[in-house]
């Protein structure tokens, strides 16, 4: 064991445990289904919408690289939400 493997001031490892139990409720609040739900497909179409309309209006002016730029944020968008189902 090293000094960087060593718990430290504010570590988990040095909470006593009640401290620990105190975040159990925490850890049943938050759900292990990572499955996009209609609204958030519903959002997510929106925020598509509204990049590929800036790309769009930017192809308008001339502007290759921010045309460029909210395309790939709009496949951003979709990668995560693709992300979510596996």
């Amino acid at each position: 064991m090293n000094p960087f493997n060593l718990p430290g001031p504010g570590d988990a490892a040095t909470w006593p445990p009640e401290a620990l139990a105190s975040l159990a409720p925490l850890d049943e609040a938050t759900p292990d289904d990572d499955t996009p739900s209609t609204a958030d497909r519903r959002e997510a179409c929106a925020v598509i919408r509204d990049w590929l309309t800036d790309a769009e209006s930017a192809l308008m002016r001339g502007d290759l690289k921010r045309h460029f730029e909210c395309l790939q944020e709009g496949l951003d968008v979709l990668t995560s939400l693709r992300g979510l189902e596996q």
